[in-house]
């Protein structure tokens, strides 16, 4: 019961969402270009611009454009895309994020483990959420 009162009042504390717009042109992270796909081969275009939207404090991606290029970070596996060419690894050349948050600071990057993992904070966990020492 003290974790559903506490889930209540976190979530009625969150800052109303404004529609602000940001355009990254080539985006990176960690010195990489953001890979097309979400995971290695799956989950590709809107789902992996969405979730580097949201790494960056936003809510969704609207718009995206990519080619292929390598190296590229995977977002959802961490791992790097080395295969040059058609055919091979694609990288976001542009994503318009939108939803932005009034006042807050982008997310940090999140960990790789998934659910059931276990976990000591939050930022471990891909889904952002460390409940009881295990990812959600």
């Amino acid at each position: 019961m003290k974790w559903f009162l506490l889930l209540v009042f976190s979530l009625m504390s969150i800052s109303p969402v404004l529609a602000q717009t940001q355009v990254f042109n080539n985006p990176r992270v960690n010195g990489y270009a953001v890979d097309r796909c979400l995971y290695f081969g799956s989950q590709c275009n809107q789902p992996a611009a969405d979730e580097f939207c949201r790494r960056n404090g936003f809510q969704r991606a609207r718009r995206f454009a990519w080619n292929f290029m390598a190296p590229t970070l995977v977002l959802g596996s961490r791992q790097i895309c080395k295969v040059p060419g058609r055919g091979g690894c694609g990288g976001f050349t542009q994503i318009t994020c939108t939803g932005g948050r009034t006042g807050a600071t982008p997310p940090p990057p999140r960990g790789g483990k998934g659910p059931g993992d276990p976990c000591q904070t939050r930022e471990e966990c891909r889904s952002g959420i460390c409940l009881l020492g295990v990812c959600s």
